[in-house]
């Protein structure tokens, strides 16, 4: 089995891969699933003039399994604590907190992303078990041989016996056998069947045998759809870290159909960068210490056209800029700026544009937040003479995960960048 690792947006780095028909196949249709409505792949496929293929990764990071058997695995740009800093940026913007004590203990190295994953996985479920699983009221019909809650004539005159022994009765029984349990017997399961250190194989292996000893039925299939069927409620409030865990399992394990290679189930495990920049950016916005700013998610839609109908050059952006919908709306005194993020290095021609058209179309200054990886990075960011905004600006700052990964707190330090940001902006 051939594993090829590479860093977030950089290309294959050694020879073109002998990749199968099904492997491109593949790659072309993941790419033209849900990810084409934000214009964002796992893998692109280069071509060179040889006739070779080469691949080059893009907004995700994590482990890709071919259909050939290949693992292309994708580390993240963040460099100290990659791994471990990523999950902590899972676990904030998802809101979990952690259910266990001390740090996270990662994998060995050389162990692959769902080694690492298990690890986090195994920690928040011991906390499960040493706490006592959940456990109700189910109920139940059975054929018993003691009266049990209510007796069922008209199944019992159906069952004629020549000596009556048993009863049928409908019953309520305090149970294990739970979707609660369910769900994470099934995806400790699947865990089971991807990590390949011995010492965490056993402890998927050891918390399955003892969910189980609980009478916990074993799906031969959980959808994400069945996961979003439990309500989260007092009584389980304590299965949430892990229910985002196993969302997260399931949404990597799902069974894909495509017209020309039939179904397949190809395991991967990844996280789109992209989303979860935007997420977390979103949260620590919403936790802004100064009262006299608000944040709103995604602004209303605007058409083009109209919002801009009386600049000269409105084509122009309406050919570049495919929708005009900003991720935040912060405002103070009746003051409006709007906050978009992207998770890339560079400005683009295309970012050009469509922040030129916010501006523009909502009448008010832009600030477009990107991450910053090394102590080399440009902040520099010049409107074309062509373009007059008149008294709107559009800044462009950067949040420093170098900076964060050396902290003592990753992600307060990170929160802290985006307040400054606010805070150092002037609202027209």
């Amino acid at each position: 089995m051939t594993t090829v690792t590479l860093r977030e947006h950089s290309k294959i780095p050694s020879e073109p891969l002998k990749l199968s028909q099904k492997d491109l196949d593949w790659i072309i249709n993941e790419n033209n699933d849900e990810e084409k409505v934000h214009n964002q792949k796992k893998l692109e496929i280069i071509h060179s003039a040889e006739g070779k293929v080469k691949l080059k990764a893009k907004g995700y990071v994590g482990a890709i399994s071919l259909p050939s058997g290949i693992i292309i695995n994708i580390e993240p740009k963040i460099e100290k604590n990659s791994w471990e800093n990523l999950f902590k940026l899972f676990e904030y913007t998802e809101n979990i907190e952690p259910k266990y004590d001390g740090g996270h203990v990662f994998a060995e190295k050389g162990d692959s992303l769902w080694d690492i994953f298990a690890n986090i996985f195994i920690k928040n479920t011991m906390y499960l078990i040493h706490t006592g699983l959940y456990r109700t009221y189910i109920s139940k019909t059975e054929e018993i041989t003691a009266i049990k809650g209510r007796l069922l004539i008209t199944q019992n005159i159906r069952s004629p016996q020549k000596f009556r022994t048993k009863h049928w009765c409908e019953f309520d029984e305090l149970s294990y056998d739970v979707l609660e349990n369910q769900l994470v017997l099934f995806c400790t399961s699947l865990l089971v069947k991807k990590v390949k250190n011995n010492k965490t194989k056993q402890e998927l292996i050891r918390i399955k045998n003892i969910i189980q000893s609980q009478d916990v039925t074993l799906k031969t299939k959980f959808s994400l759809s069945d996961a979003n069927l439990i309500v989260i409620t007092r009584m389980n409030k304590k299965y949430e870290p892990v229910f985002s865990y196993c969302k997260l399992i399931l949404e990597n394990f799902a069974y894909k159909k495509f017209s020309n290679i039939g179904q397949i189930e190809i395991p991967s495990f990844t996280i789109s960068m992209w989303k979860l920049f935007e997420n977390f950016v979103a949260k620590a916005l919403t936790e802004h210490t100064n009262e006299d700013i608000t944040s709103t998610l995604k602004e209303k839609k605007k058409n083009i056209l109209e919002s801009i109908s009386d600049y000269p050059n409105r084509k122009i952006y309406a050919t570049n800029t495919p929708k005009l919908e900003p991720d935040h709306t912060l405002t103070k005194n009746n003051e409006k700026l709007i906050l978009d993020t992207k998770w890339k290095s560079s400005v683009s021609s295309n970012d050009w544009y469509q922040m030129i058209t916010y501006a523009l179309a909502f009448k008010c200054d832009i600030v477009l937040v990107l991450p910053k990886f090394d102590k080399n990075y440009s902040d520099g960011f010049k409107i074309p003479e062509e373009f007059d905004l008149s008294e709107l600006t559009i800044h462009v700052k950067t949040i420093d995960f170098e900076r964060a990964s050396e902290s003592h707190d990753f992600i307060v330090n990170l929160k802290s960048q985006i307040h400054e940001i606010v805070d150092e902006i002037n609202f027209k």
